[in-house]
């Protein structure tokens, strides 16, 4: 059995990999080792776990392979110790996360101007008074126009020891996409930003090797002092809240047009905490 007194490790010097970084360290190991006494494979990786080094100079073991029977209890078994970077744990704790944004033109569809600059007509006329309503048919309804407005997103990548990525961590990002900040967040105030995802990866194939999570987030910025028409409204309208207007008939110089008669601001999406996404 695996505890049996009789149980011995030899190093083996045959066939010993290592190799050397440019600064003349350790880079990495793969050390072979004899092993007698134990009766099966289960025995003896469990005896091999407590005799062999956890750590040569300054890399850590990463796997213990039993690679071949030589005899009735004589085993050869195979101890790896990988590369620095995979195995440095302090060095990944200190990687400091990765920043991108993009800042681009992007299309708003407005109804109403933000001032009516004049109103004219023929001689002897007096043109109609629409509100600061824009490109208004003969049903008296604003068609609106097209304006160019500034889009900001921005990204983050961060990375986190295999062990952080469990499926509460998932379920806990994955809830929170579509969602806005309830509070402060990477300098934005609560209603700014818009939570629309992440994208994970791992490399490597030991348990050293950390995860790369990319967190996306859209921004729209809080208003305060906003008017539509003559109407002020009183409360800071939040980037990703919704403002609309309710609008009824009336007539100017024999037209028929449009006026807002209400302003409305709503929210829309859910709020919460984006502390998970540290």
């Amino acid at each position: 059995m695996a505890g049996n007194s009789n149980n011995r490790l030899m190093m083996g010097w045959w066939n010993r990999e290592q190799s050397l970084d440019a600064d003349g360290k350790l880079y990495s190991a793969t050390v072979p080792y004899l092993v007698y006494g134990p009766d099966d494979e289960d025995d003896v990786l469990a005896y091999a776990y407590t005799a062999v080094p956890k750590t040569m100079e300054d890399l850590d073991l990463d796997r213990i392979t039993v690679t071949d029977r030589l005899g009735d209890r004589c085993w050869k078994i195979s101890v790896e110790y990988p590369h620095k970077e995979r195995n440095d744990t302090d060095q990944q704790q200190q990687q400091e996360p990765e920043f991108a944004f993009s800042i681009s033109a992007g299309s708003k569809h407005v109804t109403h101007s933000i001032r009516t600059v004049g109103n004219y007509a023929p001689p002897g006329e007096t043109a109609p008074d629409y509100g600061g309503a824009i490109n208004v048919n003969e049903k008296g309804e604003a068609a609106g126009v097209d304006i160019v407005s500034s889009t900001f997103s921005f990204t983050e990548k961060h990375f986190y020891d295999n062990s952080h990525i469990t499926n509460t961590f998932k379920r806990n990002v994955a809830n929170l996409v579509g969602k806005v900040n309830s509070s402060t967040f990477r300098g934005w105030e609560a209603g700014e930003l818009l939570f629309v995802g992440a994208d994970g990866s791992r490399k490597g194939n030991t348990s050293k090797d950390r995860w790369e999570v990319t967190f996306r987030y859209r921004v729209s910025m809080n208003r305060t002092g906003v008017t539509v028409g003559n109407i002020s409204i009183t409360d800071t309208v939040k980037g990703w809240d919704y403002l609309w207007v309710r609008y009824e008939n009336t007539v100017s110089q024999k037209t028929l047009t449009k006026k807002i008669a209400s302003a409305h601001l709503e929210q829309v999406y859910i709020y919460a905490s984006f502390s998970v996404l540290n």
